[in-house]
């Protein structure tokens, strides 16, 4: 398991976006927007959670579905990586943004902000009431947070399916090895870079 940095300042103090990138070639924010860009992986996954999908459906059309919610997902994908894009320089440039604006807490009944906490970022807008795209992170700090991987979520809850399952699992793994490498605080980066 290694810290990759993606969006950082010259000062870990300042804050910035990281990524874990375990025993593979790429870092799970490069290999997340990868695959959320590949209309060909779409377009497999809502086949495999066609029932997921089609549950909030207004159409029975199952072709008509995927197609749309496939595109609708490219332009999600690319609004939230404008958005994290966006809220890391304005984190980075001092103007009062941070990443703590778009990374909520992972457990929804929980307000308070600390260390190494499992977290999650999805864009939500009046045109998008209900996102599918999640990217879960750890925080270290307001505007600093280690991308542990992502996932399209259909369903209400993450134990519902193994694919969000497996996310959830990761996020423990990469809590449990940040605290076994006593990183906890933004200056403990120092020694990633």
């Amino acid at each position: 398991m290694e810290l990759v940095p993606i969006f950082v300042g010259t000062n870990s103090d300042d804050g910035g976006l990281w990524a874990i990138q375990y025993n593979e070639e790429t870092d799970e924010f490069e290999r997340l927007f990868d695959l959320w860009a590949n209309v060909e992986y779409l377009e497999s996954f809502f086949r495999e959670h066609i029932h997921d999908l089609a549950a909030t459906s207004w159409t029975n059309d199952t072709d008509e579905l995927i197609e749309e919610t496939v595109f609708s997902l490219l332009d999600e994908a690319e609004e939230l990586e404008d958005a994290l894009i966006y809220y890391v320089k304005g984190g980075l440039a001092g103007n009062g943004l941070a990443l703590q604006q778009l990374f909520k807490p992972l457990d929804n009944r929980i307000y308070e902000l600390k260390p190494l906490q499992k977290s999650k970022a999805s864009i939500r807008t009046r045109q998008r009431p209900n996102p599918k795209l999640r990217i879960y992170a750890i925080r270290l700090a307001p505007n600093l947070y280690i991308v542990t991987g992502g996932a399209i979520k259909l369903t209400h809850t993450m134990n519902e399916r193994p694919h969000l399952v497996a996310e959830l699992q990761k996020i423990e793994r990469v809590r449990e090895w940040l605290k076994s490498e006593g990183i906890s605080e933004p200056e403990d980066l120092n020694n990633e870079e």
